[in-house]
C-alpha cells in the first residue's frame, strides 16, 4: 500500500514541474508581448520654428491609462554630452526639443514602485528632425510576481560637495520576492539589489535620482524603485572678521575702524583713509585678500599734520548748572591728545562728567563740563499734626527729618472717632532750612450721649410737672427750660440748665416754693360758719396778725436803742464843753 501511495506522489510532482514550466513559458512570454514599444512618426507631425521635439507615452497595457513616474534617458548617438532625463507627467507622457540627429532613449525606471510596472531595459534608436515631432509609444503592465521594494525611502537630502554613496545597502533600498499571487515572501539580501541608474552631481544644488534594481529576476522582465536624491545648496561658513585700524606713527588711533564681515574664502578689501592732519604713510598687513576662520587685522599708520586745533574748555558747574570753580582752557594741535581734570571743590560732590574728559584736540573748540552735587545740607523737621475742629490734638505728632531740597510725604492717619476733613500745608514737599508744619484736621463722628432730664419739684421734693427729657450726640449743646407753674414760685435750679451731651445721663431739678392761699380766696364750708367768717374778717381789721405784731416790737426796739445812742453823745460832747 505504502508503495503505491509513493508511485502516486511521484507522478503527481513530475506532472505538477511540467505544468510549472508550462506556466512559466507562457508568463515570459506575455511579458515579451507587454513590453515591446511601438514607435509612430506621426506624418502631419506640427512644423516646429527650431529644433524637433520628442515625445514618450508610457501606457497600461490593459486599460491604455498613461503610467506617471517613468524614467528615460535621452543621449546623442554623436554627442555623448548631450544627454537629457525625462519623467512622464500623470498622463504618461514625456516632451524634449532637441536639435536633429539620432538618439538612443532608453527607459531606465518605472513608477517609482506607486504601481509595480515592468518595464525592458532595451534602448531605441530614433532620428529627431528639425521642426518635426517624433511620439514614442510604449505599453507595460503590471505585475504580481518577481519581487517588488517596499519599506524603502523615497527622498534623501545631501549637502552640497558631499559624497554620494548609491549603493542599496547605504541607502535603506529594501526588495522582497513575490509569488506568483503578488504575495511578498522573503526579502532579498542587498548584495543583489543594486543601482540601476543616478545622475547625482554633488558639486550642483538640485534634484537627482538613482534608481535601483534587484539583480535576481528570472523573467528578464524589471521592476525599479526610484529614489529622488536632493543636494542642498552647502552652507557658506561664516569667517572670522577683517578689522582696518587707523594710527599715528605712535600707535594712537586716530579714526575709527573699520570692520569687515564674510564667509570663509570670499574676498575683502579695506581702504585707506583720508584722515584731516595726517598724511599716510604706510599699510601693514594685507589691504586686499580672502576671510579665513581666524581675526585677520590691517593697519593704517599716519604722520600727524601739526595744525592748531580748537581749545578745549573743562568746566566745573553744579546740578542747576550754575559755575561753581573757573574754567581750565587746553590748546593743542588737531590730533594732540588733551586731559582735563576733576577738581575738588569744597561743599561740594563730584557726579558726573559731560563730553570726552580725555580725547584728542580737532579744529573745533570742544568743551568737557564737570557736574558737582551740592553737600546736603539738614533741613529744618516737617512736622504733622492732627487736631479736631477745635484745634484739639487727636492723635501724636509726626516729625520728618531730611536735608534741605529732599522730598518728604506726610500721611493721613486714621483715627477711631474721627473722620478726615482737610489738610492744611504741603502734604507733600522738600525740606527747607526752615521747620515745616503740616495739620491734619478731623471732625469727630457724632456719638449719642446719655439723655439730660429736666426735673420740677417743690421744696419737699415733690414733683409738681412733667419731666422733660432732652437727647443727642455727645459734645451737642442742650438747653433746659424754667416752667411757670401755676401756684408755685421759681425758687432755684439745681444742675447745669445748659451744657453740652455726655456719655453719661445728667439731670436738672428746678425747685418751686408753693404760693400762700388768701383768707378771702377759702371756699364757704357751711352756712353754719358764714357768721364766724365774718367776725374773722372784723377782727383781722382791727388787730394786727402775730406776724405783724413781732414787726412793731422790733421797731419799738430799735427806735429805743437810737434814743438811748444820741443821748449819750449829747452828754459826752457837753462835757467835753465844759472841761
Amino acid at each position: 500500500m505504502s508503495a503505491f501511495v509513493l508511485r502516486e506522489i511521484t507522478k503527481w510532482r513530475k506532472y505538477m514541474k511540467r505544468k510549472k514550466a508550462f506556466c512559466l513559458l507562457v508568463i515570459v512570454f506575455m511579458s515579451i508581448l507587454s513590453n515591446m514599444y511601438y514607435i509612430n512618426l506621426n506624418a502631419d507631425a506640427t512644423t516646429l520654428s527650431q529644433d524637433g521635439q520628442l515625445v514618450i507615452n508610457v501606457k497600461d497595457s490593459v486599460d491604455y491609462s498613461g503610467i506617471e513616474g517613468a524614467y528615460f534617458t535621452v543621449v546623442s548617438n554623436t554627442d555623448s554630452n548631450k544627454s537629457y532625463l525625462l519623467e512622464t507627467d500623470n498622463d504618461g507622457k514625456a516632451a524634449i526639443s532637441l536639435p536633429s540627429g539620432d538618439y538612443l532613449i532608453k527607459q531606465v525606471g518605472t513608477t517609482n514602485n506607486i504601481e509595480n510596472y515592468t518595464f525592458t531595459s532595451i534602448g531605441f534608436s530614433q532620428k529627431v528632425e528639425t521642426g518635426k515631432t517624433v511620439t514614442l509609444t510604449g505599453y507595460s503592465r503590471k505585475i504580481v510576481g518577481d519581487y517588488i521594494f517596499q519599506n524603502s525611502p523615497s527622498v534623501v537630502h545631501i549637502s552640497q560637495n558631499s559624497i554620494f554613496n548609491p549603493s542599496a545597502l547605504a541607502q535603506g533600498i529594501k526588495a522582497y520576492k513575490l509569488n506568483f499571487q503578488g504575495q511578498k515572501e522573503s526579502l532579498i539580501p542587498n548584495s543583489q539589489v543594486y543601482s540601476y541608474f543616478n545622475n547625482v552631481d554633488t558639486s550642483l544644488p538640485g534634484e537627482y535620482i538613482s534608481i535601483y534594481m534587484a539583480a535576481q529576476s528570472t523573467l528578464g522582465i524589471k521592476t525599479t524603485h526610484v529614489l529622488k536624491v536632493v543636494v542642498d545648496p552647502e552652507v557658506p561658513k561664516i569667517g572670522q572678521s577683517v578689522t582696518a585700524r587707523y594710527v599715528d606713527i605712535d600707535g594712537n588711533k586716530i579714526s575709527d575702524d573699520v570692520i569687515k564681515s564674510g564667509n570663509v574664502g570670499d574676498a575683502y578689501t579695506t581702504d585707506q583713509k583720508t584722515i584731516a592732519g595726517y598724511t599716510f604713510k604706510e599699510v601693514q598687513g594685507s589691504a586686499t585678500g580672502a576671510f579665513t576662520d581666524q581675526a585677520q587685522t590691517v593697519t593704517y599708520v599716519y604722520t600727524k599734520d601739526p595744525i592748531a586745533g580748537g581749545d578745549v574748555t573743562a568746566k566745573y558747574v553744579d546740578t542747576d548748572g550754575n559755575k561753581i570753580s573757573d574754567d581750565v582752557i587746553k590748546s593743542g594741535n588737531v590730533g594732540d591728545s588733551y586731559t582735563t581734570d576733576q577738581k575738588t571743590i569744597a561743599g561740594y560732590t563730584f557726579k558726573e562728567v559731560q563730553g570726552s574728559a580725555t580725547g584728542t584736540f580737532t579744529d573745533q573748540a570742544q568743551t568737557v563740563t564737570y557736574v558737582y552735587a551740592k553737600d546736603p545740607v539738614a533741613g529744618g523737621d516737617v512736622t504733622a499734626k492732627y487736631v479736631d475742629t477745635d484745634g484739639n490734638k487727636i492723635s501724636d505728632d509726626v516729625i520728618k527729618s531730611g536735608n534741605v531740597g529732599d522730598s518728604y510725604t506726610t500721611d493721613q492717619k486714621t483715627i477711631a472717632g474721627y473722620t478726615f476733613k482737610e489738610v492744611q500745608g504741603g502734604a507733600t514737599g522738600t525740606f527747607t532750612d526752615q521747620a515745616q508744619t503740616v495739620t491734619y484736621v478731623y471732625t469727630k463722628d457724632p456719638v449719642a450721649g446719655g439723655d439730660v432730664t429736666a426735673k420740677y419739684v417743690d421744696t419737699d421734693g415733690n414733683k409738681i410737672s412733667d419731666d422733660v427729657i432732652k437727647s443727642g450726640n455727645v459734645g451737642d449743646s442742650y438747653t433746659t427750660d424754667q416752667k411757670t407753674i401755676a401756684g408755685y414760685t421759681f425758687k432755684e435750679v439745681q444742675g447745669s440748665a445748659t451744657g453740652t451731651f455726655t456719655d453719661q445721663a445728667q439731670t436738672v431739678t428746678y425747685i418751686y416754693t408753693k404760693n400762700n392761699i388768701p383768707v378771702n380766696s377759702i371756699s364757704p364750708q357751711s352756712s353754719s360758719n358764714s357768721t364766724s367768717r365774718m367776725n374773722n374778717t372784723t377782727t383781722s381789721n382791727s388787730l394786727p396778725r402775730t406776724g405783724e405784731q413781732q414787726g412793731i416790737t422790733v421797731l419799738m426796739f430799735i427806735l429805743g436803742i437810737s434814743l438811748i445812742g444820741v443821748s449819750l453823745i449829747l452828754a459826752f460832747f457837753k462835757n467835753v464843753k465844759n472841761n
